[in-house]
């Protein structure tokens, strides 16, 4: 045993669990866990870190062919030098992963710090959420080799500082309130692509690059990316998705950015009654969001009255058709249950009217 600051240090451990090889870090001085996972990577093709304790230089320089799964924080400039292969962090990441990466996939299941993709020539990062300062910071572009860097939530300030290459996309989810970028993206910029999904109207950009929205070719070009980020992080990539109060999503399948700048998507004509690919706009979306809300208290209004006994026959739209025995109850009963209050609906006041019949009729 050595001493490693304050903190008692073991050997790393390697060993074979269900066919796998798995190395246990644990806090481990960064130049024995590399000499450990060196060596249990020339033995097998795939590796998996256990208790990563922000051991650097991890993956430096890994071959076509090898694969990382590292549980735990790795240290600075994780796959620095990378040449191909793939490392899968199921975590954070700390600062310059992929420094002067050439070629494979990094895949980050948190945030990543800063600097990420130093100089990088090649390859591909994909994070799941943010990222920290200077993110892409001289990435270029080398030969047949274009570097791409994804990042699921915000950025942080001087992205892209003197990009000469590559694309960089910032997807801008669940960044509760803040801004998809932060200050001086661009700085120095002089080659590449970056691409935002979000207002970017208030954030000062440079003069030497060109600000403009997404073409139907800039969608084209991001599509891939934007599908892996799906298959790799559960999201659905095919689907433009509207979460509505009660929880339930409304999807409009196949979505996209026409050459006229027009939204579409696969859904039925009203007229042929055909699956094909249909034209909607803002207006119209809102007006399914508001038809897709009324349906859902409608069905919370239907189990509060089979709580209450009755017996629904059937539904026409936001009508509900009881059947009741005569002096029993009224439809204003029906009524009063039907305009009381939902719990993902605070604020939403409902209220209900009706009439009885012998038979079915519109009033």
């Amino acid at each position: 045993m050595a001493e490693f600051g304050n903190l008692p240090t073991i050997e790393p451990v390697v060993e074979k669990l269900d066919g796998k090889t798995v190395v246990t870090l644990g806090t481990v001085h960064f130049t024995e866990g590399n000499a450990a996972v060196r060596a249990a990577l020339e033995d097998a093709d795939v590796v998996e870190l256990r208790e990563t304790f922000a051991q650097r230089y991890l993956g430096c320089g890994m071959p076509v062919g090898k694969r990382l799964e590292i549980h735990g924080v790795p240290g600075n400039d994780m796959a620095c030098y990378m040449d191909g292969g793939e490392i899968e962090v199921f975590g954070n990441a700390q600062d310059q992963v992929a420094n002067t990466m050439n070629d494979g996939d990094i895949v980050i299941h948190g945030r990543v710090g800063d600097a990420a993709g130093y100089g990088m020539r090649g390859g591909r990062i994909l994070v799941r959420d943010g990222c920290g300062w200077r993110v892409g910071i001289h990435m270029k572009q080398y030969g047949d080799k274009a570097p791409a860097i994804v990042i699921g939530g915000d950025a942080g300030s001087f992205l892209g500082e003197y990009q000469a290459g590559g694309l960089i996309l910032v997807l801008g989810l669940h960044t509760d309130g803040r801004p998809v970028v932060h200050f001086f993206p661009c700085t120095g910029m002089h080659g590449g692509k970056m691409v935002f999904r979000g207002d970017v109207s208030n954030i000062r950009f440079p003069d030497q690059v060109s600000l403009h929205s997404a073409t139907a070719e800039d969608m084209a070009e991001i599509r891939p990316y934007v599908q892996e980020y799906a298959r790799l992080f559960g999201r659905d990539a095919d689907a433009l998705r509207c979460k509505l109060p009660s929880g339930r999503i409304l999807s409009y399948w196949g979505a996209d950015l026409g050459q006229d700048g027009h939204l579409y998507y696969m859904g039925q004509n009203q007229t042929t009654r055909k699956w094909e690919r249909t034209e909607t706009w803002g207006g119209k979306l809102v007006e399914n969001i508001v038809q897709a809300v009324a349906r859902d208290c409608l069905a919370v209004a239907l189990l509060r009255l089979d709580d209450a006994g009755f017996q629904t026959l059937f539904t026409v739209h936001d009508e509900v058709i009881v059947e009741e025995p005569q002096g029993r109850r009224t439809w204003q009963d029906v009524a009063e249950i039907m305009g009381q209050p939902i719990e993902w609906a605070p604020g939403l006041l409902l209220r209900g009217d009706g009439y009885e019949t012998s038979f079915y009729m519109k009033d």
